[in-house]
């Protein structure tokens, strides 16, 4: 269980003790592949050579059924890339992002560049990034200060809408699609066995069930399926 855990103990003050080019770029990797990524899935592969760092999907830790149209894979892609850039950036060095191929071949290039007269902000965002977790508790049942929403309404581009809802009878609405939807999924024996065998592959199912038997799994998703449909 340990081991899984070794990857988060990585402290950004110790960038210069990596002498090489390459040993520093693989110190922003450490940072990169903390990223959250679907079901844990952690889909990316990366390769260096010269200056260049290329992130691209890895096929192997795809989930075509579950993220049948690989949206989430990309999200997760997405994700690695900016820790990427924030240790980037950190480190004192300007990227160029170059991005090419198509569908799961798809990939990134990043090239780096070092600035001059960089100075490390000790409270840069890279020291985030390592502390990032999910507590899995109930969401609070009010929104976020004003302040954050209005940030949040300026971070929107012109082809996308933000909506917050603070009316319970809307809330609950959306809960119940919600729920409705997670339950009709979590029925597919498909979607079970891939999960399943995602978390085992990962080495995670280890820390959450400690018998580690494959089968407990999928009975604590119908049980918690069959809880909701007989309230409804």
């Amino acid at each position: 269980m340990k081991e899984n855990y070794l990857a988060w103990k990585v402290d950004p003050r110790t960038f210069d003790a990596q002498w090489s080019l390459r040993d520093q770029m693989l110190f922003l990797v450490r940072f990169a592949v903390l990223a959250p990524s679907s079901h844990n899935s952690q889909p990316w592969k990366f390769s260096i050579k010269d200056s260049t760092l290329r992130l691209e999907a890895d096929r192997a830790r795809a989930l075509p059924k579950s993220d049948a149209n690989y949206r989430q894979l990309f999200i997760s892609l997405g994700c690695a890339l900016k820790n990427c850039l924030i240790a980037a950036d950190y480190a004192g060095f300007g990227a160029t992002v170059v991005y090419g191929g198509e569908g799961l071949d798809t990939y990134a290039e990043l090239t780096l560049e070092k600035k001059s007269d960089h100075e490390r902000d000790p409270a840069h965002l890279i020291f985030a990034i390592p502390r990032r977790h999910t507590n899995r508790n109930k969401y609070a049942t009010r929104l976020p200060d004003q302040a954050f929403l209005t940030h949040m309404s300026t971070r929107v581009d012109g082809e996308t809408q933000l909506f917050f809802v603070d009316e319970s009878p809307e809330k609950e609405s959306l809960a119940e699609y919600c729920d409705y939807g997670r339950c009709a999924f979590s029925r597919r024996a498909f979607w079970l066995c891939e999960i399943q065998c995602d978390l085992f592959r990962s080495g995670y199912a280890h820390v959450w069930f400690w018998d580690a038997n494959p089968s407990f799994i999928p009975r604590i998703i119908r049980l918690e399926t069959l809880q909701y449909e007989q309230t409804q």
